[in-house]
C-alpha cells in the first residue's frame, strides 16, 4: 500500500476519480484538455512512483513517439472527411483535419496509458474486490 494519501483513501473515491479522469479524457477531445490531461497523467505518475515513475515514462517514450507519428498517418485511411486536401494516397484524400484528428486520437491514447499506469499504482486487487465484492463478488474475484 502506497504511503500517499490518494492511496490511502477510500477504495470509491479513488475508482471514482479515474473512472472520470478516463471518461473525460475519452469524451473530451479538445487540445488543451488533452495537454492538460497528458501532464496531468505523468505528474500523476511520477509523484506516485518517485525516480521509478520517471524511468517508466521515459522507457515508454519511444512507444509514444511512434503512436505519435502512425496515428494521424493511419487516420485518412479510414477516413475521407475534411476540406483542406493536403494530398492524394492510394485514392484516399489527406487533409489537415484528419491529420489534426490523428494526432488528438494518438494523444488521448497515450495520456489513457499513463492513467492506467497510475490507476494499477493505487487501486490494487484487495481494493477492487473491497469496493465491488458486495455487489458482485463472483465477477470481483473473476476480475481480481
Amino acid at each position: 500500500m502506497g504511503t500517499d494519501r490518494f492511496s490511502r483513501a477510500h477504495p470509491a473515491v479513488s475508482f471514482g476519480f479515474f473512472l472520470a479522469v478516463i471518461l473525460l479524457t475519452v469524451m473530451l477531445l479538445h487540445p488543451v484538455y488533452l495537454a492538460l490531461s497528458l501532464a496531468g497523467a505523468a505528474a500523476c505518475l511520477i509523484c506516485l512512483k518517485g525516480r521509478k515513475g520517471l524511468l517508466q515514462t521515459a522507457a515508454m517514450l519511444p512507444l509514444f513517439v511512434l503512436i505519435t507519428i502512425l496515428s494521424p498517418l493511419l487516420n485518412p485511411l479510414k477516413d475521407a472527411q475534411g476540406g483542406h486536401v493536403i494530398c492524394t494516397l492510394f485514392g484516399r484524400y489527406i487533409t489537415w483535419e484528419l491529420l489534426g484528428n490523428g494526432a488528438m486520437l494518438s494523444g488521448m491514447f497515450i495520456a489513457m496509458l499513463l492513467w492506467f499506469l497510475c490507476y494499477s499504482h493505487i487501486m490494487t486487487g484487495d481494493k477492487f474486490t473491497a469496493l465491488f465484492a458486495p455487489l458482485m463478488p463472483a465477477l470481483s474475484l473473476l476480475l481480481v
